[in-house]
């Protein structure tokens, strides 16, 4: 058993390290978690705890600061953690699927837990949840006149855009026939006295009307919830497919605008009281690089108004212009605002085009005039290609040291020195676009740390989500050669892989990537084919990668005190293969360097 205290250190440590995702509940985002499943391996709040605890078979509890925790179940807080368990849980949540924040009610944090734990909804290898499709069944409406609740057969035809209801179990003719374009739901549980409640608004006849129903069961409601979700969302792609973006810079051009931020859309009309909008600008999070600030770029010209703003989106610029400051400090709190509340998958979705028609804006920001102008990214501001042209211009053929076969890697039974690679030798660099916020670079971007704090980059699907970083350079063919200094590094993980590789998932652990690993414990490992292999107790001080694409084989050389193979395995080149690395999150001051290879 281990220590009460020491442990308890050591839990709180995993809280706090960057790049884990343990500082919000790993269900419903809630900052500073007291509890955890250790069971599952994740980090929870106090109120989904009480959830989890309804499904032991499953998931299993303790408070974190209250609680006795031994060696063996810390250590497997360890090596799971929050990104790491919902990365597997998670793989797969459809983009209408509703997930739930801190502030929302329990039915949706109780269907979401057990959608992802119990029922195993959103797996890599589980069915996916279908978005189109019908749904019928009971629900419970509140009359609109006697405020009791009756039985009433809904039905949701998806495809037709539709959801209908019906006063007799058996009718023909719907009581309400309702467009999907003109619908919203919500849960009002204590609006409407029902732990299950939900709210259904549309438009009728140029009025607002609103639905209050119910079901007795919890995964029902929220199945509808969701249906609805989906409908709508199809709707949405369905009939305002992405424009074109516009290749010329357009001059400032008066609007009026509205702000919906359940939605996070920027609509603009051309007058306001006009039907349909002109288009729209889908705001996203500052996680995502998305910022709003005052004032236009230096080299921007506004016109009579004065007053300017500027929103950033990872693609480009959109400039604005108010006629007082008073309005343009309302905006910008409003942008402001939207902009850091967390982005859901729905959201993106359901307005993730920077700039398409609309027809919907909902609750919002009372609108306001302001002139715009949309300015596209100059040169320097385009994203960087990914794959490295210079290996392209690489010869085919190079000419073998001595005493090296040409159709394989060297033999455990060659002792070669380094300087034996010296002609096949490369640099690469750490690529900024893949590295998390939890690791740091040097100038010369051939040395990565672990951050002692959080950094703030920008937003990237390219961004792994753990400890873990590629170098820009790939290769596809030919012999290369590089070498890693370990010694300020406890644990560690040096390979290839894929530009492809899941963000989420470990080297190794795929089967576009493959390394040597060393996990602190006294063990050197090397995983390829998702397959784990122990070569040894010792820890090399600096380590020698061959790649060697020609023949499909990769090595890997102890090259510090003295020179020899420590594993060998294939690998495939498909695709292009970056130099690839992991570093233990919770150290900080971990490092990794690639250094020069000896002449």
């Amino acid at each position: 058993m281990g220590d009460r205290e020491r442990n308890k250190k050591r839990l709180l440590e995993l809280l706090r390290a960057a790049g884990t995702g343990n500082a919000h509940c790993a269900d419903c985002g809630a900052a500073d978690p007291d509890w955890a499943s250790y069971k599952l391996g994740v980090f929870i709040c106090l109120n989904c705890s009480g959830v989890h605890r309804n499904f032991p078979d499953i998931s299993k509890v303790k408070s974190v600061r209250l609680d006795f925790w031994d060696d063996s179940v810390v250590e497997f807080m360890t090596h799971n953690g929050n990104l790491r368990v919902k990365a597997k849980y998670e793989a797969r949540v459809p983009a209408f699927y509703y997930i739930p924040q801190a502030s929302d009610c329990l039915v949706l944090k109780e269907q979401w837990i057990r959608a992802k734990y119990e029922r195993q909804e959103f797996m890599a290898d589980g069915k996916t949840i279908s978005l189109s499709g019908n749904r019928e069944g009971f629900l419970w409406k509140r009359g609109r006149d006697n405020a009791q609740f009756l039985r009433r057969r809904f039905v949701l035809l998806a495809r037709e855009g539709l959801l209908k209801y019906y006063t007799k179990e058996e009718g023909k003719s719907p009581k309400a026939v309702i467009h999907i374009k003109d619908l919203n739901a919500t849960f009002q549980t204590e609006k409407i006295g029902n732990p299950h409640g939900l709210q259904i608004t549309y438009r009728r006849e140029g009025h607002i009307r609103n639905l209050f129903v119910y079901h007795e069961s919890g995964k029902e409601i929220v199945d509808w919830f969701n249906a609805l979700r989906a409908a709508r969302l199809q709707y949405l792609k369905a009939a305002f497919p992405e424009l074109p973006e516009s290749e010329h810079r357009e001059p400032f051009k008066k609007r009026w605008f509205a702000l919906d931020p359940q939605e996070r859309r920027l609509l603009y009309y051309k007058n306001p009281l006009d039907a349909f909008d002109l288009g729209q600008v889908f705001l996203g999070s500052r996680e995502q690089g998305y910022e709003a600030s005052e004032g236009l770029p230096k080299d921007v010209q506004g016109n009579r108004w004065k007053a300017g703003l500027t929103i950033v989106t990872p693609e480009r610029r959109f400039l604005f212009t108010c006629p007082s400051e008073k309005e343009q400090g309302e905006w910008l709190e409003s942008f402001r605002d939207v902009l850091s509340r967390p982005l859901t998958s729905f959201s993106l979705l359901s307005g993730g085009t920077e700039e398409h028609p609309g027809s919907w804006s909902g609750a919002g920001r009372a609108g306001g005039t302001a002139c715009r102008h949309r300015q596209e990214p100059s040169e320097a501001e385009a994203p960087p290609r990914i794959w490295a042209r210079e290996q392209t211009e690489r010869p085919g053929h190079v000419k073998l040291p001595e005493g090296l076969s040409s159709s394989s890697c060297p033999r455990t039974d060659q002792s070669l020195l380094a300087s034996r690679f010296v002609q096949w030798a490369v640099s690469p660099t750490f690529d900024l676009g893949s590295l998390p916020c939890s690791l740091e670079l040097s100038e010369d971007r051939r040395k990565v740390t672990v951050s002692h704090i959080p950094q703030l980059y920008a937003w990237s699907h390219d961004r792994f989500t753990i400890c873990q970083v590629l170098c820009s350079q790939a290769f596809s063919s030919g012999q290369q050669y590089w070498e890693v200094d370990t010694q300020q590094c406890s644990h560690w993980a040096i390979g290839v892989a894929s530009w492809g590789m899941s963000r989420d998932q470990m080297l190794g652990r795929t089967r576009d990537s493959w390394c040597v690993e060393w996990k602190g414990t006294s063990q050197l490992s090397m995983w390829h084919m998702v397959k784990e292999t122990v070569l040894g107790s010792e820890k090399p001080r600096v380590v020698g990668i061959w790649l060697d694409l020609e023949q499909g084989k990769l090595a890997f050389y102890s090259v510090a005190n003295q020179e020899k193979l420590l594993g060998e395995c294939p690998v495939s080149a498909s695709s292009p293969l970056h130099p690839a690395f992991w570093l233990y999150g919770l150290h900080p001051g971990n490092s990794l360097t690639i250094r020069p290879v000896k002449v």
